[in-house]
């Protein structure tokens, strides 16, 4: 699925079913001749068994939606019982727009992009607007791998800068109680637990693709990885144009540089510790302000702002 940017705020829930007369989008990703629709793939139901409180989440006003559990199967369909963890994330303004986007968790699905799954935007992304993050794009329906206690997911917000904002968790589906769910804001240096509410924040104009990550460690871990934060020593030297890294004992996984318009400039993976103490030429890159951004094999994020004069 992809979002729609004609209303490109709201709190509509997307549901299973397409229902008659609902338009969609498919995206093709290999040379077809066509694309076939049949019977097979129609699950019909009663205008009666969709209608209801409608207070009630589930609530469809007249036959409009398609719940899956109020689905009434034909003996040819077998509807497979949907075991994704779903974290519903709701981000909002002070002006009181919205938009809701969904994390989900499988073994079916990876960190990668999954067909299928995840959904991305059709238009540019709108001046107040909050989502995850996968190769510079933002999606408002992303599916990984299960969640580990090591897992970080990456989150994109644009903002005019001219209000207040807030994240918080509005529904969990096959989440483990006990499994802790915390929001990383980088820029502020706070680790918020989404659980026990929403976290309200203001923001710098544009786009932010690397103040916020969504974590699942405890406080006491992400203590012990902030020491190897603080540690790390990251400068330029003017007149030589390198970049260095220094007091960085984890290996680094990929290490990348983001201007201020939230473009990726630069981007490496597997730089050696010793390139790094020793400086990496950046004599290419226009003069400005850039956030680099590097990612240990433990998944530890450090970033830095860096000025190239």
């Amino acid at each position: 699925p992809i979002a729609d940017q004609a209303q490109p705020f709201g709190i509509k829930r997307p549901i299973f079913y397409i229902p008659v007369g609902q338009g969609f989008i498919v995206e093709i990703i290999n040379d077809l001749d066509f694309i076939e629709f049949n019977n097979r793939q129609r699950v019909f139901i009663k205008e009666s068994d969709v209608l209801g409180d409608q207070n009630d989440p589930n609530y469809a006003e007249n036959g409009s939606s398609f719940y899956r559990g109020q689905a009434l199967a034909d003996e040819e369909s077998e509807i497979e019982e949907d075991d994704m963890q779903l974290i519903r994330l709701q981000f909002s303004t002070s002006e009181g727009a919205t938009r809701r986007f969904v994390l989900g968790f499988s073994n079916r699905t990876t960190d990668g992009f999954d067909y299928g799954y995840d959904g991305g935007l059709v238009d540019d992304i709108p001046s107040e607007d909050m989502g995850s993050l996968f190769n510079g794009k933002q999606y408002v329906l992303q599916a990984f791998s299960p969640i580990t206690d090591d897992k970080v997911i990456d989150l994109n917000l644009n903002a005019s800068g001219d209000l207040m904002y807030r994240l918080e968790i509005v529904e969990l589906n096959n989440i483990d109680p006990s499994r802790e769910i915390y929001l990383r804001d980088n820029q502020e240096n706070i680790i918020h637990d989404l659980k026990d509410g929403p976290y309200d924040f203001t923001a710098n104009a544009g786009q932010n693709p690397d103040r916020f990550d969504l974590v699942f460690r405890n406080d006491q871990t992400l203590s012990n990885n902030q020491e190897i934060l603080n540690d790390a020593l990251v400068f330029v030297d003017q007149g030589s144009k390198l970049l260095f890294v220094k007091r960085l004992d984890e290996k680094v996984k990929t290490l990348t540089l983001v201007n201020t318009l939230g473009q990726i400039v630069r981007s490496e993976n597997y730089i050696s510790n010793n390139s790094l103490e020793n400086g990496i030429s950046i004599d290419k890159l226009s003069t400005g302000v850039y956030l680099i951004t590097i990612e240990t094999e433990k998944n530890i994020k450090i970033k830095k702002k860096i000025v190239i004069k």
